[in-house]
């Protein structure tokens, strides 16, 4: 993160909105996240993302609220401002916004998603790995929307 927040490519796109969705969110990690990001003049706003029971990644992924897919949800269905998506996680809680969204409006062509920029490849990397596999329907899911395809790298 503290070296891709001074990138020209970053402040283009993220320097008014920034909306942070941490998974296995705690207190710690938002703190952090607020930090790095106040360095550089920029007011992220963080959502409580997915969780597992007892906050172990082992675990069995939960819906906790406030669910960051809700918020997400909303962005999406209520701004006309464009959104570049960064992952670095599973992509749980943007799948479940999406299917939210699509459900709330069927035409909806979720043009407001210019790209999708994941970190989750394949090879002998297994954090990447892990955001694939971790929640694999989700990954299905968001790999297969018709109205994303040719938006994500």
């Amino acid at each position: 993160m503290l070296l891709m927040v001074p990138t020209e490519k970053f402040q283009k796109h993220c320097k008014e909105d920034l909306y942070i969705d941490l998974v296995w969110s705690s207190a710690t990690k938002t703190s952090i996240m607020k930090e790095i990001f106040a360095s550089v003049g920029i007011n992220a706003r963080n959502f409580t993302g997915t969780n597992s029971e007892e906050g172990l990644k082992e675990n069995a992924i939960i819906q906790t609220p406030p669910d960051a897919s809700e918020e997400i949800a909303e962005l999406l269905l209520h701004t006309s401002k464009q959104y570049y998506i960064l992952i670095i996680a599973p992509c749980t809680d943007l799948a479940r916004a999406i299917k939210k969204v699509t459900e709330k409006d069927k035409m909806l062509t979720l043009d407001n998603i210019v790209e999708i920029y994941w970190a989750g490849g394949w090879g002998h990397n297994q954090y990447a790995s892990f955001n694939v596999y971790r929640d694999i329907d989700a990954t299905k899911y968001l790999l297969g929307h018709k109205a994303l395809k040719k938006r994500s790298a």
